[in-house]
């Protein structure tokens, strides 16, 4: 959990607000003969047409209808791209212009009908927090919820029986709404150091901690935002030194904060594989490895699995006349149909190394026969020796590195493993080519009886069934010894 997960939204407005002021300009430019109310009107026409015209794109992009974008970055751009979420700030602006039309006298429909949509938005904004605060369920969807159900609110409020204004002018609401910026930025720090600190985290901890973080909110809007806000009556050289501030302090404190991860990654042990690759995209790309004239060619295809011992075999790109071709993740799922017919590129292949999860049960019997029975084949059609690493320990529980505090360790059940594994160990034996080699981690991983966590004081594992790269440098010394002697014959 990072303490700045939350700030995802501030990219995203920050891009509204930097693509607003031309989208005003190109209005004005075409609505130039108009003012007043005209103008106005024109306004809320555009706004109407570029807002319904992104809410579509953000449905189509929710249902994977457009193709326009690799597949591992269409969920970033319909989550964090201002083409799919610009429609909720042009609903703000609607309203906005639809409640300061109403407040000037302008009014349309009556007390009944705005309390029936007051209602109705508040029902919907509870039924978003009590069904999608888990997580579950499409984050979109309930993103769009939410915004459609507070625009209507703040549409519907003025002359309905909601409408209290000695109640909403409360000075404790009066001082949140003022702060609330604040807060936002402030609570899921709190959320964060409760979840590191707290072990289980209840509710009652998480509501405690988000609370004493209130005060700190209050002294950032009173020291901070408040005095920010000033600075558009100050001398233009208080409006420089605060613009170099405002550049310098945030960047230094996420440089610190970065080199802090990576250094509390190193001492954990929970390295990622992407922090020794470099040259290629290995997730998205066929990646070409080492002298084109090598000797030898080893081609890895698989799942993450694979991914997280390519570092070992790049390595030995450099160590021996040997060149390797990688396709994994998301390139192996644009490239099977090629190892199915043989049109794989890269000419001949000494040796094939695959690995896939499977001890989490995520591929059935079926799928596990039609990917042995594929390889198997796109070996023999190569003339390439076949090694399958087979799957590490299941490691089920998230445990990430925490900036406080370690998280505690227990060992696996060897037995417990096994069960779960040699029968899908023999299933690959019996559905592969007979020459097919296996390589088994449990014989590193694991002792007779329990398969340990940590090693050394370090974590064997990532935040969920992968290793870690210290688990990797583990069964380096035994996997890389059976490669070079499968390349030897």
């Amino acid at each position: 959990i990072t303490f700045f997960l939350h700030t995802w939204s501030l990219g995203v407005e920050e891009q509204f607000y930097v693509a607003l002021p031309m989208v005003l300009g190109v209005i004005a430019l075409l609505g130039r003969r108009h003012v007043g109310e005209r103008r106005i009107a024109l306004w809320a026409i555009a706004f109407t047409v570029l807002g319904a015209a992104s809410a579509v794109l953000m449905i189509g992009a929710s249902k994977e209808q457009y193709g326009w974008f690799d597949p591992g970055f269409r969920p970033g751009f319909l989550f964090y791209s201002p083409f799919t979420r610009a429609w909720e700030f042009f609903l703000g602006l609607l309203i906005a212009i639809a409640v300061s039309r109403y407040e000037r006298g302008q009014t349309y429909l009556g007390k009944g009908v705005r309390t029936a949509m007051s209602v109705l938005a508040i029902a919907i904004l509870a039924y978003v927090m009590v069904t999608r605060v888990d997580g579950n369920g499409s984050q979109i969807d309930a993103s769009a919820m939410a915004a459609l159900a507070t625009g209507l609110f703040i549409f519907s409020l003025p002359n309905s029986l909601l409408s209290a204004p000695r109640f909403y002018g409360l000075t404790v609401f009066q001082a949140i709404g003022n702060a609330s910026y604040s807060i936002y930025l402030w609570h899921w720090i709190g959320v964060s150091i409760a979840l590191d600190l707290i072990t289980p985290t209840r509710t009652i901890h998480l509501v405690a901690m988000v609370s004493g973080f209130m005060v700190v909110a209050a002294f950032s809007y009173r020291f901070v935002e408040q005095p920010f806000r000033a600075l558009r009556t100050s001398t233009t050289r208080r409006k420089i030194v605060a613009a170099v501030a405002l550049i310098a302090v945030p960047a230094s404190m996420l440089y610190a904060l970065d080199v802090a991860k990576l250094q509390a990654r190193e001492t954990y042990g929970n390295v990622y594989t992407s922090t020794e690759l470099s040259g290629c995209d290995f997730i998205f790309d066929l990646c070409e490895v080492g002298d084109k004239n090598a000797e030898r060619h080893i081609v890895l295809y698989g799942d993450s699995h694979v991914y997280q011992v390519l570092p070992l075999f790049v390595e030995l790109t450099q160590s021996a006349s040997v060149r390797i071709t990688t396709c994994v993740m998301t390139c192996r799922e644009q490239y099977e149909s090629s190892i199915a017919d043989n049109t794989f590129p890269g000419g001949n292949v000494d040796l094939l190394v695959n690995s896939f999860k499977t001890n989490s049960l995520a591929l059935n019997r079926a799928q596990r026969l039609d990917l042995a029975r594929m390889f198997s084949e796109f070996a023999l059609a190569r003339g390439a020796e076949h090694l399958i690493i087979l799957d590490n320990p299941y490691f089920a529980e998230s445990k990430a590195p925490r900036r406080i505090q370690l998280p505690q360790f227990d060992p696996l059940s060897r037995a417990e493993q096994d069960a779960v594994a040699d029968p899908i160990t023999q299933d690959w034996k019996n559905d592969t080519s007979p020459s097919t080699y296996f390589y088994d981690p449990f014989t590193v991983l694991c002792d007779d009886v329990e398969c340990p966590i940590t090693h050394d004081g370090k974590v064997l594992y990532l935040d969920n069934n992968h290793l870690s790269m210290t688990g990797v440098r583990f069964i380096e010394p035994s996997l890389m010894q059976m490669v070079n002697e499968i390349l030897a014959r």
